[in-house]
Order: C-alpha cells, then structure tokens, then sequence
C-alpha cells in the first residue's frame, strides 16, 4: 500500500465505517426487533454502497422478520413532452430509496 491521498482516505473511510458497525449495538438498545434488522440493512447498503440488502431472521423468540432495503438510482429529469419506455409521460421525479419490513410474531 502506498501513501498516496487516495490510499490514506480509504483507509480512514474504513477505519470509520468499523467505528460505526461497533456503534451499532448501543443504539440498538430497547429497540425493537424490526427497527434493529432495519437499522442494520441501511447501515450496510450505505457502507459497502449496495444497491440492496436482504434480512430473514427466524427466532423463536420474536418470530420471522423478514426485510429488504433497496436504492433506486437517481433518474436524469425528462425532456419536455418525453415519453417514458411504455409511452406514457414521465414525471421525471427521482426515485430514491424504499424500505419494507414484514414481521411475522411467533406462534
């Protein structure tokens, strides 16, 4: 490895990203078992820049949960009067991220 700019803040990048995933526990304290699997999906698709993560959890404890964290690249804005692919007109809107949880409670 070199010394270079480049090099050095990747390496701070990652040192801060496992900052972050060791911070995680505190702030899941009291939380529920649907916001923690959530918090931990955005967490991962900001930090290793995912398009999407995926979580199924089976307990016996709390149930399945079962959840999914997607990134939409951003659209450029149409052209006045563009047409989308199936001929209708596009907002232009950008699409952003979604986010769903299931959580199936045991039985």
């Amino acid at each position: 490895m070199s010394d270079s700019p480049a090099d050095i803040r990747l390496l701070a990048e990652c040192i801060n990203n496992l900052i972050s995933v060791q911070a995680l526990p505190a702030i899941w304290t009291g939380t529920d078992p649907p916001r923690l699997v959530a918090t931990m999906l955005e967490t991962l698709v900001e930090m290793l820049q995912l398009r999407f993560a995926y979580s199924r959890v089976n307990s016996a404890d709390v149930g399945d949960i079962e959840a999914v964290r997607v990134i939409f690249p951003k659209r450029e804005p149409p052209r006045s009067g563009a047409r989308s692919a199936n001929g209708n007109r596009s907002s232009g809107a950008p699409r952003f991220g979604s986010f769903g949880t299931r959580w199936v409670p045991g039985r």
